[in-house]
C-alpha cells in the first residue's frame, strides 16, 4: 500500500481551488470552501498563494443579503501564456494562447515541408513576431508546443517517422529542440499534431473528464486523436490514431516511409490529382475568398472513405461523438457533413454525432494547452 504524503493533499487542494476559480471566473473564498469541502483556513492559505503567483486577483466585495460581504477572487487568465504551433504539410500555424485556451494572436504561413529547415530557420523569427503582436511579456511565456504529422514519442522527443514533413525514418529531435529552446528562452514540447488537435478540441468544447472523443483531421494527411475517459490515448508505439494506415483491401501493404492505404487515396495531393477543382477550392479557403460549392462527386468520394474509417473505429471503441477538422474538411465545410453523417449512420449500429470542430485552430490550442497543463502543475506545486 502506498504511504500517505501530506504534500500530495496540499497539491490536490491547490489544484481543486485553482480549477474552481478558473471555472467560475469570479468566486468568494466562502463559496470555494462550500463547493470543495476544504476548510476555510486552508482555502485562505491557498488563495493567498494563488494571489502571490498572480494567478488570482482580489477584486473587492460581492453581494450578500446579510452580514459581511464576501471578498471576491477573480481568475487572471492573462497571468501566463503559451505558444502553440501546428505544422500541417505546407502550412505553419502559430498562436499565443491564454490560460483558458483562447488564442490572443494567430499567424499562418506557407513553408517548405522540411522539419529541420523549419526548426532551424522558420520558428524563431515567427515566434518573436507573434509575441510582439500579442503584447505578452516574454517572461510570462510558459513554453511552446509543436505538433507535427507523424508517430511521436513526446516523452523523449523522438519521431518514429513523419514522411509528410521530410522525416522518413526514426529521428531524435531533442538536440534541435534544445538548441531552439535556448535561443527562444523557454522549453519546447513535441507531439503528434492530431493528438494535440484532439486535446485542443477537448479543451475548447469544455468536455467533462469522463467523456470520450474521436477527432479526425483530413488535410495534407489523414490522422485521428482518441480521448477515452478524458485521457489522450497514445498506445505503446505512440501510433494510436494513425488511421491513414487503415486498409480496406487485401492488397494493402503499409510501410513507415510511405503514407497509408486510406491516406494515399484522400490526402490533399491525391484528391487534387483526382479532382482538379480542389486546388481552386483550397486557394479560396486559404485566402478567405468567397466559397464555391464543391462537386457532389468530390464530397461523396471523401465522405465514403471517412465514413468507413469512422464507423470501424466507432464499432471497436463505442464512441458517440466524432469531431472533424483539417484543411480539406474545412474547405468542403457544410457540403461534407450531411453526406458524411448519412454514410456513418448507414454503416454504424448506434447513433454517432459527426460535428465540425468548435475551433478552427484546435491544433494550436491543443499544443499550447498541453504546455499550460504541464507547467501549471509545476507552478502549483512550488
Amino acid at each position: 500500500m502506498n504511504s500517505f504524503v501530506p504534500s500530495h493533499l496540499k497539491d490536490m487542494n491547490r489544484l481543486s481551488v485553482y480549477r474552481l476559480i478558473a471555472k467560475h471566473g469570479e468566486i468568494s473564498r466562502a463559496e470555494i470552501s462550500r463547493q470543495t469541502g476544504i476548510s476555510v483556513p486552508t482555502v485562505l492559505k491557498i488563495a493567498n498563494f494563488l494571489v502571490a503567483k498572480e494567478l488570482v486577483l482580489e477584486i473587492g466585495e460581492g453581494s450578500s443579503p446579510i452580514g459581511r460581504k464576501p471578498g471576491l477572487l477573480k481568475y487572471n487568465d492573462s497571468a501566463y501564456f503559451s505558444l502553440g504551433i501546428e505544422l500541417e504539410g505546407d502550412f505553419l500555424t502559430l498562436g499565443v494562447v491564454d490560460l483558458l485556451g483562447r488564442p490572443v494572436a494567430l499567424h499562418r504561413r506557407r513553408v517548405r515541408p522540411d522539419l529541420l529547415t523549419i526548426l532551424e530557420s522558420e520558428v524563431e523569427p515567427a515566434v518573436e513576431d507573434i509575441i510582439r503582436e500579442s503584447g505578452a511579456r516574454k517572461d510570462r511565456i510558459l513554453g511552446l508546443g509543436l505538433g507535427i504529422p507523424g508517430v511521436i514519442d513526446p516523452f523523449r522527443s523522438i519521431i518514429g517517422f513523419a514522411p509528410l514533413v521530410g522525416v522518413p525514418e526514426s529521428m531524435d529531435c531533442e538536440p534541435y529542440l534544445s538548441a531552439l529552446g535556448s535561443r527562444l528562452g523557454f522549453g519546447i514540447w513535441l507531439d503528434n499534431d492530431v493528438n494535440l488537435a484532439a486535446f485542443g478540441e477537448y479543451v475548447s468544447s469544455g468536455s467533462s473528464p469522463s467523456k470520450d472523443l474521436l477527432y479526425v483531421s483530413l488535410g495534407t494527411g489523414l490522422g485521428a486523436g482518441v480521448i477515452l475517459d478524458g485521457k489522450l490515448r497514445r498506445g505503446p508505439n505512440f501510433s494510436a490514431g494513425e488511421i491513414g494506415y487503415m486498409g480496406f483491401s487485401s492488397d494493402a501493404r503499409p510501410a513507415k516511409n510511405h503514407v497509408g492505404w486510406v491516406e494515399s487515396r484522400i490526402n490533399s495531393e491525391a484528391l487534387q490529382r483526382r479532382f482538379p477543382e480542389l486546388g481552386a477550392l483550397l486557394a479560396a479557403y486559404q485566402d478567405d475568398a468567397p466559397a464555391v460549392p464543391p462537386s457532389a462527386e468530390l464530397v461523396a468520394y471523401v465522405a465514403g472513405f471517412l465514413g468507413l474509417c469512422i464507423s470501424n473505429i466507432v464499432a471497436v471503441l463505442d464512441i458517440e461523438r466524432v469531431v472533424l477538422g483539417g484543411t480539406i474538411v474545412n474547405c468542403l465545410g457544410g457540403a461534407l457533413f450531411p453526406v458524411l453523417t448519412e454514410t456513418v449512420t448507414r454503416l454504424s449500429i448506434h447513433p454517432v454525432q459527426c460535428l465540425p470542430a468548435t475551433s478552427g485552430e484546435s491544433g494550436v490550442i491543443g499544443a499550447a494547452s498541453l504546455v499550460t497543463e504541464d507547467c501549471m502543475a509545476k507552478i502549483l506545486e512550488d
